[in-house]
């Protein structure tokens, strides 16, 4: 078998791949960037054996892209997600302070229970995004 169609055949297998992933919307979609970069590596070397230069510059860029996209989404999701779980975690150890909650809630005598104090702490800092609503997973 010739090279350069081993290349190509590889490259159009490694984007549909990717393509199926990314559709599914399954828990490894996110991988589907990795597979596309792979698929666009194999696109270039294909292209600069066979002198298609436009090509190989298309499939450059889309490394790039490709790249960007796995930084933004994956990256930086996964920073968010955890800078979302240590405010979760600094909102409950406030909630658990009786002297905090003074300072936030002077209003609210200390005889009040753990459980009470959390939920007029989440009422308080919780926006109301709609009447009668007060969480997010709701919508």
């Amino acid at each position: 078998m010739n090279f350069s169609l081993l290349l190509e055949w590889s490259a159009v297998i490694m984007g549909t791949i990717g393509t199926i992933i990314w559709a599914s919307k399954s828990k490894y979609s996110k991988y589907c960037g990795i597979i596309w970069i792979v698929g666009s590596f194999l696109w270039v070397i294909f292209a600069l054996r066979n002198k298609h230069f436009g090509l190989a510059i298309n499939n450059l860029v889309y490394i790039l892209l490709y790249s960007y996209g796995i930084y933004k989404w994956v990256v930086l999701k996964e920073v968010s997600q955890n800078y979302e779980t240590a405010l979760n975690l600094e909102e409950k150890e406030v909630a658990l302070q009786p002297s905090s909650v003074q300072v936030l809630l002077p209003s609210v005598s200390t005889s009040l229970t753990q459980v009470e104090i959390t939920q007029t702490l989440k009422q308080d800092i919780t926006p109301d995004l709609k009447p009668g609503l007060r969480s997010y997973e709701n919508y």
